[in-house]
């Protein structure tokens, strides 16, 4: 398993959308740096950072809401214009 892979997993278990959907998200992301998101983790490392996620998903939860809430607002804004 990667970074990326562990971090598509999040997304998902924050967002509740598919591992699919959010790999997508996470390939833009690793379009920035792609070594860490490709870069293996040993098996109890990636165990240890997946709790570790788990336990902030809450905040994980409230960035990505606060994100599509601005998203949301730069669109209807640029559609105003």
């Amino acid at each position: 398993m990667t970074y990326g892979d562990v971090m598509a997993q999040i997304l998902s278990e924050a967002s509740g959308k598919p591992v699919s959907t959010t790999k997508e998200l996470v390939a833009m992301m690793a379009s920035v740096a792609p070594d860490k998101f490709a870069q293996e983790i040993p098996e109890a490392e990636m165990a240890g950072l997946l709790q570790k996620l788990r336990g902030e998903l809450p905040g994980i939860r409230g960035w990505l809401e606060q994100g599509a809430a601005e998203f949301d607002r730069e669109l209807r804004s640029a559609k105003k214009h």
